[in-house]
């Protein structure tokens, strides 16, 4: 978001700084929440990891007990199978679901830190400005 839309009043000595602070406090708190929801889909993330390796031990377990057990009904061992491999196909769906939206969420946290920096940038100078002018005006009126 380049300028996100956002526009500030002029005022004799510069921008408002009331809006100026309300803008980057509101841009914080909407940063903090983003990272808030980052670290949320990390946990889940690595929550999903931990599943697909229990599902994959146990997939093996399965495997290591047909293989030790005759096969009595072939039936039940491709069922078994199938089930096994669509339960890792479905973990995996959600680990790749996961995965993308954190990647949503680093480039809105990435914009967002570079909407602030901008932010700031802009007070900055605004203050800088503002200084410029009280010396100018003490300069007039002391005279």
């Amino acid at each position: 978001m380049a300028d996100g839309g956002v526009k500030f009043s002029e005022q004799p000595m510069g921008y408002d700084k009331q809006q100026v602070d309300n803008y980057i406090t509101k841009l914080i708190y909407e940063y903090n929440a983003m990272h808030n929801e980052y670290l949320n889909l990390v946990t889940k993330c690595n929550s999903l990891s931990e599943t697909c390796l229990r599902l994959s031990d146990e997939k093996n377990r399965l495997a290591e007990t047909l293989n030790q057990q005759p096969s009595q009904n072939k039936d039940n061992e491709s069922a078994i199978a199938k089930a096994i491999i669509d339960a890792e196909m479905l973990a995996k769906q959600i680990v790749d679901r996961a995965n993308t939206e954190s990647a949503k969420i680093e480039e809105s946290i990435r914009m967002a830190r570079e909407e602030l920096k901008q932010m700031q940038l802009m007070k900055d100078k605004m203050l800088i400005e503002m200084h410029e002018m009280r010396k100018k005006f003490n300069s007039i009126f002391s005279e």
